[in-house]
């Protein structure tokens, strides 16, 4: 919880793509926009593999926000089977006895 109220995920991101554009002009003297698909991938990969650099920071706050925005999608939520807030009288799949 108190991690919840610490965090600073602008503060991250803002870090991070600074980090991933410094990386992308000292690797290939270019902007991480104009790099294609490969060279993209190969940069991503070497820059997480700093377990505490701001890029794994960065991946890390956008990999939540990505679960986090599928699965309150309808589509994810029609993957989660969720029928909306129910009331029950019995808790479905607990049988007491």
């Amino acid at each position: 919880m108190r991690e919840l109220e610490i965090a600073d995920p602008q503060s991250v991101m803002r870090s991070g793509l600074a980090t991933l554009e410094q990386l992308s002009f000292e690797q290939y003297d270019r902007g991480f926009l104009e790099l294609d698909g490969a060279q993209q991938t190969r940069l991503v990969a070497i820059s997480t593999a700093k377990p505490d650099g701001p890029l794994r920071e960065l991946f890390g706050i956008l990999r939540a926000e990505a679960v986090r925005g599928y699965y309150t999608s309808a589509e994810g939520l029609k993957d989660l089977d969720y029928k909306g807030n129910w009331y029950y009288a019995a808790s479905p799949g607990c049988e007491r006895k």
